[in-house]
């Protein structure tokens, strides 16, 4: 089983900082500082942890208006993927479909 939360300590957020660069900066030789950026202060950081607390997904989500938000920064370990980890069904309570704009 899975369990999605926010970061709560010091070291919580830098493992956080970490397996975002390994998963999605160091594949294309960026250096270690690219996985952060000027909007990390004002967002919705979340992981998700295995039952022996292992983090084997991230995500962020920043507010852009009041009826709009960025999920950036998405990320699942390999050994999980198609698991469930990263996904949510629009059916799911709190799940609301996106529509394309124009």
């Amino acid at each position: 089983m899975y369990h999605l939360r926010v970061p709560q300590t010091a070291e919580e957020l830098e493992s956080y900082y970490q397996f975002r660069w390994e998963m999605l900066r160091k594949p294309l030789h960026q250096p270690k500082g690219s996985e952060r950026d000027a909007w990390d202060a004002m967002a919705h950081h979340q992981m998700v942890v295995d039952e022996e607390g292992n983090l084997v997904a991230v995500g962020r989500l920043y507010i852009n208006a009041e009826n709009e938000a960025s999920i950036r920064f998405m990320a699942v370990h390999p050994s999980v993927q198609d698991k469930g980890a990263g996904y949510a069904d629009g059916d799911d309570p709190g799940v609301r479909r996106a529509s394309g704009r124009g």
